[in-house]
């Protein structure tokens, strides 16, 4: 565990008097205390002056790093990240998650992960929601007690597109409670960055999740996510077809079915209640006609 009588040249080095919060829901960590400080001093990060640029000759990922801290006490799983985005932040970035160990970060080792997630390019959605929940490709990422990183990789910029997280300021960090990559150098943050760790009591089967682009329809990820009273799911049909939707506990089980009957061509929604499911991480599953597409969101 990172403290700061460890430090030697963080800003709170010596000081035994400020106290720090964070938020700990059900299977949601974060390091960040925005949601229960009474008021909280908030900024938006990036490396470098606030922004990643797009250097192809700088290192591993011409866009970047961003990562937060986590000390996990006991064996867990895994299973992606929620970043709270700055109010500056735009669509168009290509970014991807990544889990780490944190010596292996100390040892700027930048490219060897435990788990990490395939692309995914920020939207105007994401951006009116004000946050991001990716999830990794591995389905089984179970962890042993210690200390990791998890983080977002700023594949390429090619738009212009500015990508921020939200920056809890109100009480100075460990110099190496946040860490950022830019032009290949892996340099400290010294606050608590938005970029939470989501993890579940079971591993995931993912064997039944389709390639959404062979498919005739897509399927969006809920938002907000996480959740806790209801979430709206967007799909979007090629051609005419039967769909339905079912919610899936980590025990497999089928807790909510809703049958939408024929839908047309075009985009199309559903607001889904989730008062009465417990906190946890669920997968929801779009089945049109005889193809399925699956995605897993949070509630809280």
């Amino acid at each position: 565990t990172l403290t700061s009588d460890e430090e030697q040249d963080g800003n709170s080095f010596g000081d035994n008097v400020i106290e720090r919060q964070f938020g700990i829901t059900d299977h949601v960590y974060s390091l960040d205390g925005m949601d229960v400080y009474a008021n909280p001093t908030l900024s938006q990060r990036g490396p470098g002056s606030f922004y990643f640029n797009n250097n192809p000759d700088d290192g591993p990922y011409p866009g970047g790093m961003i990562m937060t801290y986590y000390n996990i006490e006991a064996e867990t799983y895994c299973v992606g990240v929620n970043m709270k985005l700055g109010s500056d932040a735009v669509a168009g970035a290509q970014i991807s998650i990544f889990l780490a160990d944190s010596s292996i970060i100390a040892s700027e080792v930048l490219d060897v992960f435990i788990a990490s997630s395939s692309v995914h390019e920020v939207t105007d959605a994401d951006i009116t929601a004000g946050e991001i929940t990716m999830y990794f490709d591995e389905s089984d990422n179970t962890i042993d007690a210690g200390a990791y990183y998890v983080g977002v990789i700023i594949e390429e910029d090619d738009f212009g597109a500015l990508f921020r997280v939200i920056d809890d300021l109100t009480i100075p960090q460990p110099q190496f409670a946040s860490r950022m990559v830019l032009d290949g150098t892996l340099g400290v943050g010294g606050s608590a960055l938005a970029i939470r760790m989501l993890t579940a009591d079971e591993p995931y089967d993912d064997t039944s999740i389709n390639n959404e682009a062979t498919l005739d329809f897509s399927l969006l990820q809920n938002t907000p996510n996480p959740a806790n009273s209801t979430t709206v799911i967007n799909y979007n049909m090629k051609t005419a077809n039967t769909v339905s939707l079912s919610i899936v506990d980590v025990t497999g089980k089928i807790v909510k079915t809703i049958n939408e009957g024929t839908k047309s061509f075009g985009s199309h929604s559903l607001t889904l209640d989730v008062k009465d499911l417990s906190a946890g991480v669920y997968s929801y599953t779009l089945t049109v006609g005889e193809n399925q597409i699956t995605k897993r969101m949070i509630i809280e």
